[in-house]
């Protein structure tokens, strides 16, 4: 395990504890905020995990997204800047 593996298990392990932080605020204390700062980092751990191979990624899905994204700012109305 290089240093760099190393890096990236301690930031998934960090944005795992700050997840589970974000839901013990939404459930205890009754902050709605909790939930969405609880989302936001169970996206970054999925992110992070996909990105090291960790969990099985369908083949192709990256394929569909990239034209997608291309085609959403490519047919950005002037207006919305």
């Amino acid at each position: 395990m290089t240093g760099t593996d190393l890096i990236s298990l301690l930031s998934v392990l960090i944005e795992v504890i700050i997840a589970a932080g974000a839901v013990f605020i939404a459930v205890k204390k009754k902050k709605t905020y909790g939930w969405t700062v609880a989302a936001t980092f169970a996206l970054y751990v999925i992110f992070d995990l996909l990105r090291m191979d960790m969990i099985p990624f369908i083949a192709g899905i990256d394929a569909f997204c990239v034209p997608c994204c291309n085609y959403r700012d490519a047919h950005r109305c002037v207006a919305d800047d």
